[in-house]
């Protein structure tokens, strides 16, 4: 088995692992990487009759998938040490942040395949011919890249046309968009509002 086998074999069960961490929720992925996305499909999109049925259907799907995706996260908010200081006896005692995690779980991974076999279907409609084994396998590792580390994602790993971009963003803008609904937390880091964070979800 060579060795490139073997690293994306890697990357492919750490990712499947991690959706059942809690990951800290930030402004780059629930709000620049969605923005950055629908940006990318607005200055690719043509706007012809045919696209723009094509696009109400990927409307209808990332919603639906980003809804879904979202509705079974897991919230939480916990006390993550972030500086230290000596009391009066010398002992040392951490000083706090509150930081809110998500975790995604398995109906995240569900929704995630459903979007990549969704991508494979839009690009087969596209290009008029099936997709090979290596096709598939690159597409697969290439959103794993982008789910895992944000720069892939701007330097446009796997997306090149606009019904990719436009399932990403709209996937991604309603997750972020859910998540909020549900978290005052999320809702105050979305708004960049830091400072007031701290209320505990129900």
């Amino acid at each position: 088995m060579s060795t490139s086998l073997l690293l994306s074999l890697a990357v492919f069960v750490y990712f499947i692992f991690d959706q059942f961490e809690y990951n800290t929720v930030g402004r780059l992925s629930y709000v620049i990487i969605p923005i950055f996305c629908l940006i990318n499909f607005l200055t690719t999109f043509t706007w012809r009759p045919l696209a723009f049925l094509s696009l109400l259907a990927i409307l209808i799907v990332g919603v639906g998938l980003g809804w879904y995706q979202a509705r079974y996260a897991q919230i939480r908010l916990v006390n993550q040490p972030r500086a230290y200081f000596k009391d009066d006896q010398g002992v040392e005692q951490p000083i706090y942040r509150k930081v809110v995690k998500v975790r995604g779980g398995q109906h995240y991974l569900i929704g995630w395949l459903i979007a990549l076999l969704v991508q494979f279907g839009l690009q087969i409609l596209a290009n008029h011919h099936l997709l090979s084994e290596r096709e598939i396998f690159a597409q697969a590792k290439a959103e794993i890249l982008a789910d895992i580390m944000s720069v892939f994602r701007f330097a446009g790993q796997g997306q090149t046309a606009w019904y990719l971009w436009s399932l990403t963003g709209i996937i991604s803008a309603t997750y972020t968009f859910r998540l909020a609904s549900r978290s005052q937390n999320i809702r105050q880091i979305v708004l960049g509002r830091h400072e007031d964070a701290g209320h505990i979800d129900q």
